[in-house]
């Protein structure tokens, strides 16, 4: 909301709740993304069309439901039917590579809590800051420094690779 406020005027402020619902979507959008490239390698590019086709029927009946709530029942419809068709990906997974669901969904933990303590962190300090935009300009490097923070806490060994592979 601060950002909406500052850049854009409080004009803008009733945009503000379908921005909430298509940032969470937008987390499962970047996770499924890599699926495309497991389809390729695979020379599944015939699944990958079909898997496409299948969402974008999904997404309009979606969308049509969505319409009697107007743009936020359209967003949230959107974001619901995703999260129903999400576990679509662990199955193709195990099929085509034959990758566990259960380590697809482990993929997800140190990333899903560190999220979530940066969410805590931002909140905690949304509440003691009184000005929005100096919120807006501490919000991302505070978010930055506690979720590298926490991976070096419960995966060292992953900001490690990360350094080596930069040559530091």
């Amino acid at each position: 909301p601060e950002f909406i406020s500052i850049v854009y005027g409080s004009k803008w402020m009733a945009v503000v709740p379908v921005l909430k619902i298509l940032c969470v979507i937008g987390i499962i959008h970047s996770i499924g993304t890599t699926i495309g490239a497991v389809f390729y390698s695979k020379g599944r590019s015939d699944l990958a069309f079909k898997l496409n086709c299948f969402m974008v029927v999904y997404n309009a009946l979606a969308f049509a439901i969505g319409l009697k709530w107007g743009i936020v029942g359209v967003a949230a419809a959107y974001a619901l039917g995703n999260f129903i068709a999400w576990p679509l990906d662990p199955y193709l997974l195990k099929k085509l590579i034959g990758l566990k669901p259960i380590n697809y969904w482990k993929g997800f933990m140190f990333p899903l809590m560190g999220g979530g303590l940066v969410i805590a962190v931002i909140l905690a300090l949304k509440q003691g800051m009184a000005s929005k935009m100096l919120l807006l300009f501490c919000s991302v490097p505070v978010a930055i420094v506690v979720f590298l923070g926490f991976i070096y806490i419960v995966h060292r060994s992953l900001i490690d690779d990360n350094l080596s592979i930069l040559g530091i």
